[in-house]
């Protein structure tokens, strides 16, 4: 098993990742979906095997941390007896509620499952971090994620294509598909560390050229999967969100012992989990135990405006206590501030890309980038409170 992951690699079961806290080690089941009895299972698994603590990614991505060497291996055999699904190949991503939300444009999952078993014998030869993610539309958009290859669903037979950050055209499925397909391939071609913003004019000509013209399209608003959303099947999918996109394992369990046997669970980017198969009389309960567990529940939550990197001490590479800042933060956080993001260091992950405040940690002291002069006063306060210092400026 490898653990020595180089920058711009990503962890997994198989391979995790050195951090300050041990190994992470990274879990992305298909279609997001885990049961109940599967949720469970990986809590106690982080708990036996790891320090306990385990994340959502922006992503929605399932991180356990603090995994040794030995441990990690032994974590992986647990998880497999767990009978998660798995897709094979490159990240190709589709949103938590894709086809089941009655706001869904058109059903993303054919194109994905054939983008995936098209694009298999090129995965070896692409950039690990490399995704697609493929947008039907409706109540949880996924303009936020960063994506290499893009399609969105503008009507049910139309897909719109982004080619790294340009809009290449508009197609039906197979037209989509086959864009996407030859994007990857020329990517392929390109070495390991190519990704879609390396795409030059030609490149982008290419792929425009079995396309229709399409104008550019403004970014759908961001919405957390927090509260309540209808279902194709007359039922109600319950968004609840991890508080800083952290849990512990003995709460992660209790949650989902909490669900009956037939409940799904989707990890859902932004740091959610949508719960699905719920009787109303369930769903209460479930919000109960979640609402005790210091989970999100209600999308006004001003803990749902901070976004936040793991920080010191459970990541090497940040001078920051990111989740301890973010906690003070959100206690006193004004309505309508905008997001705040913390980070613990310069290379800022998890950047939501639309902060009105970051607050940036370094070797030499922090920083502030905003234009809120109240904000900057209450982000300089906590981070001092916290054992930050401020970075000098050089005369």
């Amino acid at each position: 098993m490898s653990t020595d992951l180089h920058r711009g690699a990503c962890p997994s079961l198989s391979a995790p990742m050195q951090t300050g806290d041990g190994l992470l080690a990274r879990l992305n089941p298909a279609d997001g979906a885990l049961t109940g009895d599967q949720l469970a299972g990986v809590a106690d698994a982080a708990q036996a095997f790891g320090n306990g603590q385990l994340e959502i990614s922006a992503r929605g991505n399932l991180q356990i941390r603090g995994l040794t060497r030995a441990s990690a291996g032994v974590l992986a055999d647990a998880v497999a007896e767990l009978g998660i699904a798995v897709h094979p190949g490159i990240e190709v991503r589709t949103g938590a509620l894709a086809g089941l939300d009655t706001a869904e444009i058109a059903d993303p999952r054919p194109l994905a499952e054939a983008i995936r078993k098209r694009a298999l014998p090129l995965a070896d030869r692409l950039a690990p971090k490399l995704s697609v993610v493929i947008d039907g539309g409706g109540a949880l958009p996924l303009d936020e994620l960063v994506a290499d290859v893009r399609l969105r669903a503008i009507s049910a037979r139309e897909w719109l294509v982004e080619a790294g950050r340009t809009v290449a055209g508009t197609g039906g499925p197979d037209a989509a598909v086959d864009a996407a397909i030859f994007v990857l391939d020329h990517l392929s071609q390109r070495g390991p560390g190519a990704r879609g913003r390396d795409l030059d004019d030609a490149a982008i000509s290419a792929v425009s050229a079995s396309l229709k013209p399409a104008p550019q399209r403004a970014s759908a608003q961001a919405t957390l999967p927090v509260g309540r959303f209808p279902l194709r099947d007359g039922r109600m999918a319950r968004g609840i969100a991890l508080a800083f996109g952290q849990i512990d394992a003995s709460s992660l369990g209790t949650l989902a012992q909490a669900a009956e046997s037939e409940t799904v669970f989707r990890l859902a980017p932004g740091r959610g989990l949508l719960v699905l198969n719920m009787s109303e009389a369930e769903e209460r309960t479930l919000v109960e135990t979640a609402t005790r567990l210091g989970l999100v529940t209600e999308a006004s939550d001003p803990r749902l405006r901070i976004v936040t990197c793991a920080g010191a001490p459970a990541c090497a590479s940040a001078h920051l206590a990111t989740k301890a800042i973010a906690a003070a933060l959100a206690m006193e956080i004004p309505d309508g501030s905008g997001i705040v993001h913390l980070s613990g260091c310069a290379k800022q992950c998890a950047n939501p890309r639309r902060a009105a405040a970051t607050l940036i940690g370094g070797a030499q002291g922090y920083e502030i980038e905003t234009k809120d002069d109240a904000m900057r006063a209450r982000l300089k306060r906590i981070a001092e409170s916290h054992g930050a210092a401020a970075r000098r400026r050089s005369a």
